[in-house]
């Protein structure tokens, strides 16, 4: 839509469905927004412009049982569409903190029978973890974020990313084995691996 052109009207019943609907959501693409960009305004804009895609689409979208896949769907398209302005949120890493879901923190899972390797990644800190996260390239620590943080499933990440459910379990394989990497010679780094 160039800067002329007025944006369409949305019916009044249509946004107040939306509101119902789709705002629920809100908090949770905030949250990854701010994942994708690391910066809190460049989020807020990210989810603007996620919003009004969705609104203007609401009307046609029937299936209100996908509606989140639908949302992150559009979020994704939105953050990583190719776009002129690299200085935006866009041409950014992928930052990461801890989920602020209101839900509490996840316990980490930790096996049964630990290695002298997972030993020393359980003593990594987050700072170690945010780092290596933030060294993935952004699509990677996208499909990080949506599989650990969000709990989308394989099938689901395809669906938000526009892939095939293989090629988004093999990125999500490819993504954890290289952040395992980064937080492999983090540990090293710090001494707790021989």
């Amino acid at each position: 839509m160039s800067p002329s052109t007025p944006p369409a009207v949305v019916p009044d019943a249509e946004l107040e469905r939306f509101e119902r609907e789709a705002l629920p959501f809100l908090g949770r693409l905030y949250a990854t927004a701010t994942h994708m960009t690391g910066d809190g305004a460049a989020a807020e804009r990210l989810v603007e412009q996620t919003c009004l895609r969705a609104l203007h689409a609401f009307g046609a979208f029937t299936d209100r049982s996908r509606l989140k896949v639908w949302l992150f769907r559009i979020l994704a398209d939105t953050a990583l569409r190719p776009c002129g302005d690299r200085q935006g949120p866009h041409a950014r890493v992928l930052a990461y903190d801890e989920p602020t879901t209101g839900r509490g923190e996840k316990p980490p899972v930790v096996p049964a029978r630990q290695t002298p390797q997972t030993q020393a990644l359980n003593h990594l800190s987050c700072h170690d973890v945010k780092a290596a996260l933030g060294q993935l390239p952004r699509g990677s620590a996208l499909v990080v974020h949506l599989a650990d943080v969000e709990e989308f499933s394989h099938t689901e990440i395809a669906e938000i990313l526009g892939v095939s459910p293989g090629t988004a379990a093999a990125r999500l394989h490819h993504a954890r084995r290289r952040l395992l990497g980064l937080l492999t010679d983090a540990a090293h780094r710090r001494g707790g691996l021989d």
